[in-house]
């Protein structure tokens, strides 16, 4: 991770400098942190359905957090990842990150679809 120059990449807010901070948070013991760190990932990486020059440098960090992190962790990571990868017209998916229903993917219904 320390090999990248994260300053000279750029994420929804500019430089992604802060990137790697928030990817060492995201496995950090503390849960409220943990959250934080990753709501500022999503935020930033992938923000508003935009992906920007640091996002495909945090793809193997997430995927290892997804396969090996802390267990509070991976459902997260496997949740950025999968919003990185899907194309726009499947951003309608949304993967509840809580309670009874996390990580089950649910389609949101919006007004004219009708499948």
């Amino acid at each position: 991770m320390d090999d990248i120059d994260w300053a000279a990449l750029g994420h929804a807010y500019g430089s992604a400098e802060d990137v790697p901070g928030q990817l060492r948070a995201v496995c950090g013991p503390d849960e409220e942190t943990r959250d934080s760190a990753f709501g500022d990932l999503f935020n930033t990486i992938f923000h508003q359905g935009s992906r920007f020059s640091a996002s495909p440098y945090a793809v193997p960090f997430l995927a290892r957090i997804a396969v090996a992190g802390p267990a509070g962790a991976r459902a997260d990571a496997l949740m950025l990842l999968t919003r990185l990868r899907a194309p726009a017209r499947h951003q309608q998916y949304r993967v509840a990150r809580r309670g009874r229903q996390a990580g089950r993917v649910s389609p949101r219904v919006r007004r004219g679809d009708r499948h």
